[in-house]
């Protein structure tokens, strides 16, 4: 098979793209050709093309997501093998790990609370959802320890910065749900320890 634009014969039918637009059914340029031009179409139209990207993906989230977990149920040993691939790649590690540490920096409630889950569930404590933000408005944001208001704007390690802590403590066999909670300074959650008194 030809192709017309890097003047090559010896092509096969792999070489060649689909096309169901084409009464042949493959596209006229071979695999490196159209790959070629896709990347300069990118470079030219980068900003047009990502702002299309992000238009459909708004439109239709649901969709992508339902195709996502249909893929990676279909697929398992496919998707395990890309997840590597990108992984192997020194580049892609570091890239991950930096996303994952500006992700903390900017959630550190939702990183408290999977820290306090993780330590329950190591304990093999009941675990139900938490969301601490409820919790402190609960509490009025007094601290239920020495009752005093706790300030909103300090934020760990202050020690009179807010602290979820556990009435009935895990070490002792206490759940980790909104029942079993309350706001408390970090150094009153500090000096109670795992006494379920104060």
């Amino acid at each position: 098979m030809y192709c017309p634009k890097c003047e090559r014969d010896d092509l096969t039918e792999s070489d060649f793209g689909r096309d169901r637009q084409r009464k042949s059914g493959l596209c006229s340029l071979c695999k490196r050709c159209t790959n070629e031009n896709d990347r300069r179409w990118y470079a030219k139209n980068a900003e047009n093309a990502r702002e299309y990207c992000r238009k459909y993906d708004a439109a239709n989230r649901e969709k992508n997501r339902e195709h996502s977990r249909w893929y990676d149920a279909t697929y398992p040993e496919k998707v395990r093998e890309s997840v590597r691939k990108y992984y192997d790649n020194p580049s892609n590690r570091e890239k991950e790990r930096e996303s994952c540490r500006q992700w903390a920096k900017n959630n550190p409630e939702r990183v408290l609370e999977y820290a306090h889950r993780y330590d329950a569930r190591k304990r093999s404590a009941y675990v139900a959802p938490v969301n601490h933000r409820e919790i402190y408005e609960r509490d009025d944001w007094i601290c239920q320890l020495c009752l005093q208001p706790v300030d909103q704007t300090l934020k760990y390690p202050h020690p009179m910065s807010k602290s979820l802590d556990h009435v009935k403590p895990l070490s002792k066999g206490g759940t980790h749900e909104p029942s079993n909670v309350q706001l408390a300074h970090f150094v009153c959650n500090c000096r109670k320890k795992n006494k379920t008194q104060w």
